[in-house]
């Protein structure tokens, strides 16, 4: 029987402030500075304002404990926050899933972890699961399009396919996060890379300006929003594109302090998209 509940691809019209936060990581610090800098809270009691995470929530930030007793604090933190304002806000604020969101779903489904479990991919991060949490990562959508003054954006964790395709079409019959992750079209929405910015390592597919260009034109968009990797820019692409990498969390992939700066995209129309950088007294970023 086919799961209704589950919406991997969502088509939203956004009017007001938009505010996008790429990979945070754990650092409930950075997200609770941005919230208060863009007064994000203020605009959402009163209608006018977006909020949209680019996944990649958990794994890496502060940690208590060692061993096998080591617990991700921030981690666990920033996803309750989200899941608070979400039951708040649910039709303004949205979190697309990150890689990292997508195995830790894995990882659940393969050894059928539930309430009281602890999800983990080896080193980077323990989750544990509350009915909440657990509700959360199912949840998440593979992908996002933005309808705001006049311009379509798509959002996603990674980038572009390799091959392009109609979101809304592609998606409409996956079932849960599990089933898009394993569909490879599908997957490299999680986890590409451009090929003119290959800077995060690990597994990836790389994608050009002309894959870019034929997925944002089938899917009748003007802008890609994404994270994944640690190089937030702005880049102007021919045929009208724009091409936005937002990352973040700076600094040290293991601290969560106020000296280390973070970045996030500011889109207040009649104004184009704008990354706001705060740079920390600690150095630039890792």
């Amino acid at each position: 029987m086919a799961n209704n509940s589950y919406h991997a691809f969502l088509d939203l019209t956004v009017h007001g402030h938009l505010t996008v936060i790429g990979d945070l990581h754990g650092k409930i610090n950075v997200f609770e500075a941005i919230l208060r800098e863009r007064q994000v809270e203020t605009g959402l009691q009163a209608g006018d304002h977006t909020l949209v995470s680019l996944g990649d929530l958990i794994d890496r930030g502060p940690t208590e404990g060692s061993g096998e007793d080591i617990v991700f604090t921030g981690a666990e933190a920033l996803v309750d926050r989200f899941v608070e304002l979400k039951a708040k806000y649910p039709d303004q604020v949205h979190v697309v899933a990150g890689n990292h969101e997508a195995r830790h779903v894995d990882e659940i489904g393969l050894w059928n972890l539930g309430v009281g479990d602890v999800s983990a991919w080896g080193s980077l991060g323990r989750l544990r699961l509350t009915a909440d949490r657990l509700a959360f990562l199912k949840g998440l959508p593979v992908a996002l399009v933005l309808s705001m003054a006049g311009v379509r954006a798509v959002v996603v964790h990674a980038g572009a396919p390799e091959r392009a395709f109609d979101l809304k079409e592609k998606l409409s019959g996956v079932e849960s996060l599990a089933d898009a992750h394993r569909l490879v079209p599908v997957r490299q929405l999680l986890w590409s890379n451009p090929s003119w910015s290959m800077k995060a390592g690990g597994f990836y597919f790389a994608y050009g300006e002309s894959h870019l260009g034929a997925f944002l034109e089938t899917n009748r968009a003007q802008v890609l929003i994404r994270g994944h990797t640690d190089e937030s820019e702005i880049m102007e692409l021919p045929g009208g594109r724009t091409y936005i990498c937002v990352h973040s969390a700076q600094g040290d992939e293991g601290r969560d302090a106020d000296g280390e700066g973070y970045v996030y995209l500011a889109w207040d129309p009649p104004a184009g998209p704008t990354l706001i950088t705060q740079k920390g007294s600690r150095g630039p970023a890792t």
